[in-house]
């Protein structure tokens, strides 16, 4: 598949019950015009009686708003499965039937250039094991000017991306090894940050637990584990408009982030490095802010639960 027909690369768009925001994500696929869109919807919530209409609403999107010559192939869930095993399952599906793809959410609005760019990384690192995915998304906001197009991260960032099947099947949703790896101590080898090494610690330990709905925690340890890397590029090319989400009341310094150009050609790095100062940045941006940070969006959250009260 060549880079120059990003067109052709599958798109595994992931729905659920918001109408207006999947409309957003499907205007920008009509500039796109993917010949191949996959769609994997999650079913109404037993407990929610206005998810039939929103759900039934936003799968009807679909049949109105895809026209171009598009192949399309559904994967409807009847039953809500979550917002772990929904993604988790519908990227199964879609790399069961392709060997690349590109993930969109129903909140990931991507510029132009997105598509260009992932074809251009799907093609180049194919074959290269140290690449696990490709992001769209940049969270430096100009703290950070990239001396290259892209660069290379330990932080994966799922909001608009692009993977292939032999990364997938690192993937491990019930991290199996998970007591092993924390027993051993072998985060704070990966990591070497004692901050990150008890962030990371606690996130997996509720993973393993079910004490929350994720499925890309596993990714990022699965990344680790395989000592492989995300690329993003030096323009963000995906605006995230999702705000009202399931583990979200608030908006996020990494939502809503304007989208630019990315210039071509692209301008590549000389070896597959690891940008630790960008990396850094990211880290305080979406994993670990600073304390005042930290309390400023607690805070946030809790005044608007008391308004819903």
């Amino acid at each position: 598949m060549s880079a120059d027909r990003p067109s052709e690369i599958p798109v595994l768009l992931i729905i659920f019950n918001r109408p207006g925001m999947t409309a957003e994500v499907l205007r920008a696929l009509q500039t796109s015009r993917p010949t191949r869109l996959l769609v994997a919807a999650d079913g109404p919530r037993a407990d929610r009686p206005g998810d039939i209409a929103l759900c039934d609403e936003t799968r009807r999107l679909i049949e109105s708003m895809v026209n171009w010559p598009c192949e399309v192939t559904r994967n409807y869930s009847l039953s809500n499965l979550g917002c772990d095993h929904r993604p988790a399952s519908a990227i199964e599906w879609a790399l069961e039937q392709h060997e690349e793809i590109i993930v969109l959410e129903d909140d990931c609005v991507p510029h132009p250039d997105f598509f260009r760019f992932v074809a251009a990384m799907l093609e180049r690192y194919r074959d290269d094991d140290r690449v696990m995915l490709i992001s769209g998304i940049n969270v430096l906001k100009g703290r950070r000017t990239l001396p290259y197009s892209y660069a290379f991260s330990r932080y994966y960032l799922t909001w608009g991306w692009a993977t292939w099947r032999r990364s997938w099947k690192r993937y491990d949703f019930a991290i199996k090894k998970w007591p092993e790896i924390r027993d051993a101590g072998l985060l704070w080898d990966l990591l070497g940050d004692k901050r990150e090494v008890e962030y990371w610690t606690k996130a997996f330990e509720d993973v393993w637990h079910h004490k929350i709905d994720a499925w890309d925690f596993q990714l990022h340890l699965a990344m680790w584990l395989h000592q492989a890397y995300a690329i993003y590029p030096a323009s963000n090319l995906i605006t995230n408009i999702g705000v009202e989400g399931t583990h979200y009341s608030v908006a996020l310094p990494t939502q809503n982030i304007a989208t630019t150009e990315l210039p071509f050609p692209l301008h590549h790095p000389p070896a597959i490095y690891r940008d630790i100062r960008a990396d850094e940045l990211i880290r305080s941006t979406w994993y670990l802010p600073p304390l005042g940070e930290q309390f400023r969006r607690k805070a946030r959250r809790a005044i608007k639960r008391l308004r819903r009260s």
